[in-house]
């Protein structure tokens, strides 16, 4: 069996993937709030998923280091994906990625000086994933006005970073790659489209959109690439979002607990292949690492009751 270790606000992408679309694997699913988890001696053997690694507070953090820590010590009568001693949240895996030469762009602490930051920056979470918290700022002056206007909001500026904008547009459209890794299976998971700069969530759909993105899929051309920044990432689970500028990807962030698919009614007739595709290879990978479990009714039965 599988179990996902999530914080307990983020269950819905999990829950609502093997409800819609991963219903014949879902007895090989478990779901853990960190918060209400059972003591890990309690815990049978089998493959655990540490999400939401890149977005946990100290309290949860401290909760999934001692679970890891515990089931670690059974050695192969586990697998373990997404450390939470290694894995690297957004800040500090994006900026080791500018400094091997991986993305163009660097990212900053909010209070950083203006003579170190290129030009323009965008403001973000280096946690949630929420998009940006401002429009593309391209001096210092409107900067400072901007970070003012945040903290006047309420933010917790410490939370917040400054991105360095790259315009990775072709043509007036905006492209974000995305592809999910599941152990050793990395899989090309969808390219969104839209003609602003900020590509979050629903987007464009037209026929040739629909055709390069079957393409990517079947091609899955960044894969040894995706890889490598997932070894950066210390992350077995995750979808990767990502853009390509001047030939090279640029990677915007590693998410260890993702919208894997909205709800089938979400979808068009013409989008459903590559749904489908994606849900059969995302099944395939989670049978695939789905080998270190005993009978495990049992066992959850007596452990939660359920």
């Amino acid at each position: 069996m599988i179990t996902f270790l999530c914080a307990a606000d983020n269950f819905v992408p999990l829950k609502r993937y093997f409800r819609e679309w991963g219903r014949p694997l879902r007895p090989r699913f478990k779901q853990l709030a960190y918060e209400k988890s059972p003591p890990p001696g309690k815990m049978p053997d089998g493959t655990y998923v540490f999400c939401d690694v890149d977005r946990l507070d100290a309290g949860n953090i401290d909760i999934a280091k001692n679970i890891h820590n515990q089931l670690s010590r059974r050695g192969d009568k586990v697998r373990l994906l997404n450390s939470p001693f290694a894995s690297l949240p957004r800040f500090p895996l994006l900026r080791s990625l500018h400094e091997r030469g991986v993305n163009d762009f660097n990212v900053h602490p909010v209070d950083t000086s203006p003579g170190l930051i290129r030009f323009p920056v965008f403001v973000r979470s280096s946690a949630q994933h929420k998009g940006a918290y401002s429009d593309v700022i391209d001096d210092a002056g409107k900067l400072e006005k901007e970070l003012l206007r945040l903290a006047a909001a309420g933010h917790d500026m410490q939370s917040l970073i400054l991105v360095e904008y790259l315009e990775t547009g072709q043509q007036d459209l905006y492209r974000k790659y995305a592809a999910t890794r599941l152990g050793e299976s990395m899989i090309a998971h969808h390219i969104m489209f839209e003609r602003r700069w900020e590509v979050k969530g629903p987007s464009l759909h037209e026929p040739g959109m629909l055709v390069e993105e079957r393409a990517f899929q079947l091609d899955n051309p960044h894969r040894d690439m995706l890889l490598k920044v997932f070894d950066i990432a210390n992350i077995q689970f995750g979808r990767i979002d990502y853009a390509m500028h001047n030939g090279r990807m640029q990677v915007w962030e590693i998410n260890t607990n993702p919208t894997l698919l909205y709800p089938r009614d979400h979808y068009t007739e013409q989008q459903m292949p590559a749904k489908l595709w994606f849900t059969e290879q995302f099944n395939n990978a989670l049978i695939g690492i789905d080998d270190k479990s005993p009978p495990y009714k049992s066992w959850w039965t007596r452990v939660l009751g359920n």
